[in-house]
């Protein structure tokens, strides 16, 4: 997958169970979460192009009434603890 976005979820007051089962049944989706703070829900969303991502909010996410409201960021770089990279030469390039 090219392009993966994290969004954030507030979800209505007992129905994060609804929503998760709705996030499950869309294939981009690659990992929900349930955390605290602002936000009740976290998934990361994967898709080839921004086009499919677009796509997959506007006939899918969006379409869940239970959620409230959404933050997505667009993740540009991960690191793994099991590659082993080199913090010290990604330094370089920024």
């Amino acid at each position: 997958m090219n392009v993966k976005i994290m969004t954030f979820l507030k979800i209505q007051v007992g129905k994060s169970l609804d929503v998760i089962a709705k996030l499950r049944k869309i294939p981009e989706v690659r990992q929900i979460s349930y955390i605290t703070g602002e936000y009740d829900l976290m998934f990361i969303l994967a898709a080839e192009n921004t086009q499919t991502l677009h796509l997959r909010f506007l006939n899918d996410i969006d379409q869940i009434p239970e959620i409230i409201e959404s933050s997505s960021h667009l993740i540009i770089k991960e690191w793994n603890q099991d590659e082993g990279e080199d913090l010290k030469s990604e330094e370089k390039r920024f």
